[in-house]
């Protein structure tokens, strides 16, 4: 009877007929451990494994942040109308380039936005009656706040459409390595 009220926990991660992919954790754990001579486990755990491969990735990553394999090509965002600022996505680390779709009509031209500093964005977007205008050129890049942890891109000018796309392009974060899969 207290066998069938126990609480079970999730089911753990899938592994495939052919073993773990070699970008899987587990992957890099047992290949570690075959050249540490330690199968078993008796000298490092795999938790402190996978710290150090943690650690790794981090020293990588401060080493240069634009590895092409890092480089994605973001989710659209939809315009809003008047809306000048956008949050970024939750793995974004360092923006390449933005992207951004006009279509009205026969015209559907896709650009990139030229990137300023915040400095510049200020002054050229300081005019709070400024009209919207569908021809957006410029974007910058906002340190996260306590409502997104990876920040905002802010353009101008702000656009007079709602559902115009703005795709941003650029490197992602390296994945914190938890589990095995």
């Amino acid at each position: 009877d207290s066998f069938l009220n126990n609480a079970y926990s999730d089911y753990s991660s899938i592994i495939g007929a052919s073993g773990w992919g070699r970008s899987a954790v587990g992957y890099m754990v047992r290949e570690i451990r075959k050249l540490v001579n330690d199968p078993e486990s008796k000298t490092v755990t795999d938790a402190e494994i996978i710290r150090f491969l943690n650690a790794a990735q981090d020293k990588v990553y401060s080493l240069y942040d634009r590895w092409w394999f890092l480089f994605k090509i973001g989710t659209t965002i939809s315009t809003t109308a008047s809306g000048k600022t956008y949050s970024l996505p939750s793995d974004f680390g360092r923006m390449h380039h933005v992207l951004f779709r006009y279509v009205n009509g026969a015209t559907d031209v896709t650009y990139q936005l030229q990137g300023i500093s915040i400095t510049e964005f200020d002054y050229d977007s300081r005019d709070n009656n400024a009209t919207a205008s569908d021809n957006l050129s410029v974007y910058a890049i906002y340190p996260p706040d306590s409502s997104n942890a990876t920040g905002y891109i802010r353009v101008w000018p702000k656009p007079e459409t709602a559902g115009l796309s703005i795709t941003p392009c650029y490197y992602k974060t390296f994945t914190d390595l938890v589990n095995y899969s």
